[in-house]
């Protein structure tokens, strides 16, 4: 543009501000508003879009008291008014960051300013105070967002829905479903799977297919997240073949299965101890383009594990390595307990130490795993040499097992050398 004559404006300003702070380059976007004229030669002064954009991209950083800053000092030094948005951006950064009293305090300035806040700021705040189980004060303010005719969407209701739930207002929850009914708000299937994940999750599987089966009627057809949660539901509480049948309305009704809902029946099967039709499973998974993943892996190495299957277990271990699929801690902690228990103690020492080769940090069940096995199975000085190979390399010992196990031998051995 430059070399061509043509001025950058301030929409260039904007554009590229904008660019930097979804990029997360805060800095750099603070470096442009304030050196532009000098960089391009051209005198630009910056508006209220300009510092909206930072704002937003602060706030989005985690960081809605800088942004703040920004709206007292920066833009008053230019004499730039705040807008809605501005206001907006900020009461929605302070309540992410669960800031009530902030927030509030913006929600209220912007209304002595003359701003009417449009559903996006309502719904921030309502969001927030449900999040910190204040139920009360969010039906509070949706009562004063009707008053004030900022009327609720969709969005709103859901979040209360999700709300009520989380904080144990079944009732209420049910409804501001309704409400949405009522009012013609819903507009996709979220807020029903929301409550249909809340009754799978209570084993409630009859009461959540009754509202499958009115989502359909009221012409919304279930989603794959609708078939996965309710397989997982019949996975728990009725078994894994109403699962399958639902599975195969799923398909039946084109919704492709996505690697949860495979993971999901993969892991109910291993529960029932039928092995072989989640390697199956798993097979028809990966012909439907679809990759195991670790979580895939893991339900499998442990349920061969449970199985004392050695060769099972450690034939998917090696295919992950093959695959470049990573360990977790949840791999070897089942792989070193299985060894443990087989009276494998040297190859779990290995297991170990591949383990931190790897980079993977052993945890506290790690921790609690070889201390107990090793107490069964090893002498007091390799107990205590292991406990503090752990601690030395950031473990942090469970407090239950160190205290049952590893305190009693060191105490054993402090009474042991005063006798000598």
């Amino acid at each position: 543009m430059i070399k061509r004559g043509i001025a950058p404006n301030v929409v260039t300003l904007n554009m590229i501000v904008d660019g930097c702070c979804r990029e997360g380059d805060i800095v750099l976007a603070f470096e442009l508003i304030k050196n532009f004229s000098v960089i391009f030669g051209s005198w630009i002064e910056p508006n209220c879009v300009t510092y909206n954009s930072l704002i937003n991209g602060l706030c989005k950083a985690g960081d809605a008291a800088v942004g703040e800053r920004v709206l007292r000092e920066d833009m008053r030094k230019w004499g730039i008014k705040p807008n809605l948005r501005t206001y907006a951006t900020l009461v929605d950064g302070f309540s992410k960051q669960w800031k009530m009293d902030e927030a509030l305090r913006l929600f209220n300035e912007m209304l002595d300013m003359g701003f009417c806040p449009n559903s996006t700021v309502y719904n921030s705040l309502i969001n927030c105070f449900l999040k910190q189980g204040y139920v009360e004060y969010a039906w509070c303010l949706l009562s004063s967002m009707i008053d004030a005719r900022a009327f609720p969407d969709h969005i709103t209701y859901s979040i209360l829905v999700e709300g009520c739930l989380r904080n144990g207002f079944v009732k209420e929850a049910f409804q501001c479903h309704q409400m949405m009914r009522d009012e013609a708000l819903i507009r996709d299937v979220v807020s029903h799977n929301i409550l249909i994940n809340y009754l799978c999750k209570h084993g409630k599987i009859k009461d959540a297919k009754i509202l499958i089966a009115n989502m359909i009627t009221s012409g919304f057809f279930p989603d794959s997240i609708t078939y996965t949660t309710l397989i997982d539901g019949c996975c728990r509480e009725c078994g894994v073949d109403d699962a399958l049948q639902i599975y195969e309305g799923m398909v039946k009704y084109d919704q492709k299965p996505n690697l949860v809902t495979y993971n999901t029946i993969i892991n109910g099967l291993c529960r029932e101890d039928s092995i072989d039709v989640a390697r199956f499973v798993m097979e028809e998974m990966i012909r439907a383009g679809l990759d195991a993943d670790v979580f895939t892996y893991n339900t499998l190495i442990n349920s061969y594990c449970r199985k004392e299957n050695f060769d099972g277990a450690f034939c998917l271990y090696f295919q992950m390595r093959r695959l470049g699929i990573m360990e977790t801690e949840s791999t070897y902690n089942t792989l070193m307990n299985f060894l443990c228990k087989s009276g494998f103690i040297e190859l779990a020492k290995d297991f170990l130490m591949e383990m931190l080769d790897r980079g993977i940090l052993p945890d506290q069940i790690t921790y609690t795993i070889l201390i107990t096995l090793f107490s069964r199975n090893c002498s007091t000085n390799e107990v205590v040499e292991l406990h503090d190979f752990l601690v030395l390399r950031g473990v942090m010992p469970d407090e239950d097992t160190y205290n049952c196990i590893v305190s009693p031998l060191l105490e054993r051995e402090k009474v042991h050398l005063t006798d000598l």
